[in-house]
């Protein structure tokens, strides 16, 4: 294993369940790996024995589940909109800053993007739901080299363009919504 693959945890819960025996605990973790070089990891596991331990697991399996991603100049080569389950993102290119939901912000610090934008368009709060949906968005998106051979187009050419239809999309959708 890496030495150089930093752990946090993002999320944790305790269900009781009652039984004809009593109250039966049990606790869940959901822990995020990364070497914040373009390799980002994520877990959900379950202990009935102690918080501790689900986590110490979802740690271990994060490690084991590192994805590499796209990373253009600290961050995204291009705009995309997604949706898993319940879920829908936004993901947009920044020049500087970071603009995500503070939940979100630990994930990319630890897949070391520093330039990226994005919105939950969804009314979904769930946790793992979250995560998911932003792990699939940002390992789905495109290497910039890959654009360019894909749309027979220079690098330089596409890197001009500021914004993409899809932003430009989104806002007149939200403006529409709001009158």
């Amino acid at each position: 294993m890496n030495k150089n693959i930093k752990e946090t945890l993002f999320h944790r819960k305790i269900v009781s369940k009652t039984r004809a025996g009593g109250r039966q605990r049990s606790f869940s973790a959901i822990c995020i790996a990364g070497d914040e070089n373009g390799k980002i990891g994520t877990s959900l596991k379950k202990s009935s024995v102690s918080m501790k331990s689900a986590i110490e697991k979802a740690n271990i399996k994060a490690k084991k589940n590192m994805q590499t991603l796209h990373i253009h100049k600290g961050g995204i080569a291009h705009n995309l909109k997604i949706k898993q389950g319940a879920v829908k993102m936004l993901f947009f290119k920044r020049s500087q800053g970071l603009k995500v939901p503070p939940r979100l912000e630990k994930v990319c610090n630890l897949a070391g993007i520093k330039n990226m934008g994005c919105k939950i368009i969804s009314r979904s709060s769930c946790p793992h739901g979250i995560l998911n949906t932003f792990i699939k968005g940002l390992t789905s998106l495109e290497n910039i080299k890959d654009i360019s051979n894909r749309l027979n187009k220079p690098i330089h050419e596409l890197l001009k363009r500021q914004k993409s239809y899809l932003l430009k999309n989104f806002q007149k959708k939200s403006e529409n919504n709001n009158v």
